[in-house]
């Protein structure tokens, strides 16, 4: 039988186990288990949407189109995203300056200040449109950032990613230039 030390230990470790469970997943899996967590689903068509970059220029679904387009929808607090921000900064820098590709990283739920002191704390130099709801993102997908949307000229999904495997640079890459192979035939 328990004594009363080992139960207050038992629960604790418990407690700890949880708070440690909801740190790890706490910006994945922030709504019902059960859903995939998507609107959009590859081969659908992006949904119709205008987002002001912290530079100043608007960038809306009419931009995407003759083009390659990168989204990207992050939160500065997320595991994930932290990790996988690098990643569309390496390839931001690799695109830039191809009037052929976009790379648009929306903020889910989190406004300018906070994103330009991540960034500073980071070298991140890439643009992004802060977010502080999720009207954007809610086009998008129900649950689950990081997300990556690729679409192709006419604006059809060709590539989504969430949180199941951070893809790397070299996949990005392969997939951008895929469409780039393809839009030229």
């Amino acid at each position: 039988m328990l004594t009363m030390n080992k139960k207050h230990k038992f629960t604790i470790n418990l407690f700890l186990v949880g708070i440690i469970s909801f740190l790890l997943a706490g910006c994945v899996n922030d709504e019902d288990p059960d859903m995939d967590g998507g609107n959009i689903s590859l081969y659908d068509k992006i949904p119709q949407f205008s987002v002001v970059m912290n530079n100043g220029e608007t960038v809306n679904t009419q931009d995407c189109i003759d083009k390659i387009c990168l989204l990207m929808f992050f939160n500065t607090n997320c595991p994930d995203c932290q990790k996988e921000l690098p990643v569309i900064q390496e390839l931001w820098q690799l695109y830039k300056d191809d009037n052929d590709v976009i790379i648009l990283p929306i903020s889910r739920e989190e406004g300018e200040d906070k994103i330009n002191k991540y960034w500073k704390e980071n070298n991140l130099t890439l643009p992004f449109s802060p977010q502080e709801d999720r009207e954007i993102y809610s086009l998008f997908a129900k649950s689950i950032i990081p997300r990556i949307y690729i679409s192709n000229p006419e604006g059809i999904v060709v590539f989504m990613s969430g949180d199941e495997e951070l893809p790397s640079l070299d996949l990005l890459t392969d997939a951008m230039n895929m469409q780039r192979n393809l839009s030229s035939f």
